[in-house]
């Protein structure tokens, strides 16, 4: 005698639970993760239009740090700050750098930790 149904459709209580609470995980870790990789992208549009400006390159270190950060400010980037700045003599005159990282916790004493580097030379037509 075979007790055993046909087919079997749909699933179980136990793997709608697993479904549902990967998808939840994942979820938070997106909410948890997509603040600092937004703030990179706003540091990635700073840099990139300050060495697209003009006259850029003339100016000294000092200034050009300035400039950076007072765009981050404005962004609301507060992750960036000055010892996070290089800015190098290279082959076409100036290369600034920006790189830091950023820790964020996940749960309990687990943590994401976030390294951003971003380099542009500048070019000041």
């Amino acid at each position: 005698m075979n007790n055993y149904p046909e087919s079997q459709r749909g699933l179980t209580f136990v793997s709608l639970i697993f479904i549902v609470g990967l998808i939840v995980c994942s979820v938070l870790l997106f909410l948890k993760l997509y603040p600092p990789y937004y703030g990179y992208f706003k540091v990635n549009t700073a840099v990139n239009s300050l060495s697209h400006e003009s006259g850029i390159d003339k100016l000294s270190d000092r200034e050009i740090k300035d400039h950076l950060l007072r765009r981050l400010q404005i962004d609301d980037v507060d992750e960036v700050i000055d010892k996070h700045i290089i800015i190098e003599k290279s082959v076409h005159g100036k290369t600034l750098k920006v790189a830091y990282e950023i820790r964020v916790p996940i749960v309990g004493n687990l943590d994401a930790v976030a390294s951003f580097n971003k380099s542009a030379d500048l070019e000041g037509r």
